[in-house]
């Protein structure tokens, strides 16, 4: 075989952007946990009952802290990928802070869900490596989506580094803009972790 159009991609080139959106997954998401069920063991959000602020405003200042966070990480993500290992950038780097920033997004909504289900620090941990485990067989990482079957490569998605590894895959492997189905995906999983975490904390903070 001859190769007669672009470049060749090693192996471990081609896995750099699914192992970028699955550690940033992983570390705000445990992050926005533990940070959350940690304010609850403490007695904070006792205060927070009879203070002025409400659970939105909690959340937000939550996101807008780890949100910084998480851009320190993913920057230095990148910059080991590429600088260091060589991945390249086909595509353009405003299309791939979009991805990450959206990966982001949607992975401190899941670690929110994740704060209201559990009821302690040991709780939150499993739930976060139980979603780890979940990402790395599912992602793409181990098993191409291509060959999971109808209704298993749609759970897939479940995990938000699914959706943003494809994405980053065609931002800076194909040089084109990422898939709208997959921005789309992102979109509607921050909306819908967050409105699922705001409803939930709500009750359990009404309870």
């Amino acid at each position: 075989t001859e190769l007669v159009r672009g470049q060749t991609v090693p192996l471990t080139t081609y896995y750099s952007p699914g192992v970028v959106a699955v550690l940033l997954q992983h570390v705000v998401l445990t992050f926005a946990a533990l940070s959350v069920v940690g304010e609850r063991q403490t007695g904070s959000t006792e205060l927070f009952r009879v203070g002025p602020v409400r659970v939105g405003e909690f959340l937000a200042g939550k996101f807008l802290g780890y949100a910084f966070l998480g851009s320190v990480i993913a920057a230095g993500l990148m910059a080991v990928v590429i600088f260091v290992f060589g991945t390249p950038m086909f595509g353009s780097p405003w299309w791939a802070i979009a991805v990450l920033a959206l990966t982001m997004s949607a992975s401190l909504g899941l670690g929110f869900v994740i704060a209201a289900a559990a009821n302690s620090d040991a709780q939150a941990v499993q739930f976060s490596m139980m979603a780890l485990l979940f990402t790395i067989f599912f992602s793409g990482m181990v098993v191409s989506l291509s060959r999971l079957a109808d209704g298993v490569r749609q759970v897939a998605y479940l995990a938000p580094a699914t959706a943003g590894t494809a994405a980053l895959q065609d931002v800076m492997l194909l040089g084109a803009p990422p898939a709208p189905i997959h921005i789309g995906i992102l979109v509607i999983y921050t909306l819908v972790a967050f409105v699922l975490a705001y409803v939930w904390l709500n009750r359990r903070r009404v309870a």
